[in-house]
């Protein structure tokens, strides 16, 4: 029974193992576009829910983000890149990261202008 175990745990180390390592995920334009907008979008949900919860009035001209599915969208989009791409949480939170400060430059200026698409992607059944 144990040597069955040890064999499982070897395959299973194998397997999750990459083969050929892709280079380190630093920036959201080496993703191709759909995975960098899914991520683009969490994080601009994740800065007007922010806004929302401090009654900024930026978060006031969109839709509820947690009821509107946003923080899902998110949670979502996330757990699928890291699966996707290999990615831990320190790696996906550095793609977060930067992505957050791009979001809020020019008093959120990026956030605004692509709300209106990602409002749209709520509304698209997942993949």
């Amino acid at each position: 029974m144990k040597l069955i175990s040890l064999v499982a745990l070897a395959l299973a180390a194998q397997n999750a193992a990459p083969q050929d390592a892709e280079p380190a995920i630093t920036n959201l334009d080496q993703l191709p576009i759909g995975q960098a907008t899914a991520v683009r979008c969490g994080v601009a949900f994740a800065v007007v829910e922010g806004w929302q919860e401090r009654s900024d009035a930026r978060g006031g001209e969109w839709p509820n983000i947690v009821e509107s599915g946003g923080r899902e969208f998110f949670v979502r989009a996330a757990v699928q890149l890291m699966d996707e791409r290999g990615l831990d949480r320190d790696a996906f939170a550095a793609l977060v990261q930067t992505e957050s400060l791009r979001m809020l430059e020019d008093e959120g200026e990026p956030t605004k202008a692509i709300m209106p698409a990602c409002l749209l992607l709520l509304d698209t059944p997942p993949n």
